[in-house]
C-alpha cells in the first residue's frame, strides 16, 4: 500500500489482518492457534507456514542421513579405517 491507497482500503487491511482488535486479544489468539500447530500463512507465497517448515526439514533431515551414513561407507572404502596415526609420522 502506498501513499495513495485510499482510507477505506486500508481498513479493510487492517480487519483482515485483525489489527482492529486490541493487541492482548490478538496475541491470546495467535497463542491459541500456535498450540494447535497452526503457525499461520507466509506473507511471501501464502501457504501455511507450518507445512513449509514440514518440507524445509525433511528435506534437511534426508541430507543428513545420507551423509552421515555415506561418510562412513566412505572411509570403509577407502581403507582408511584400518590405517592407525601414530605421532611423530
Amino acid at each position: 500500500m502506498g501513499q495513495s491507497t485510499d482510507r477505506e482500503t486500508i481498513e479493510r487491511v487492517r480487519r483482515e489482518l485483525g489489527w482492529d482488535r486490541p493487541v492482548l486479544v490478538q496475541y491470546a489468539e495467535y497463542v491459541g492457534r500456535l498450540v494447535k500447530g497452526d503457525l499461520g500463512k507466509s506473507i511471501q507465497n501464502g501457504r501455511p507456514v507450518a507445512e513449509d517448515l514440514k518440507a524445509s526439514v525433511a528435506a534437511r533431515a534426508a541430507g543428513v542421513l545420507a551423509g552421515a551414513t555415506s561418510t562412513p561407507r566412505s572411509i570403509r572404502r577407502l581403507g582408511l579405517s584400518t590405517r592407525r596415526w601414530t605421532p611423530g609420522t
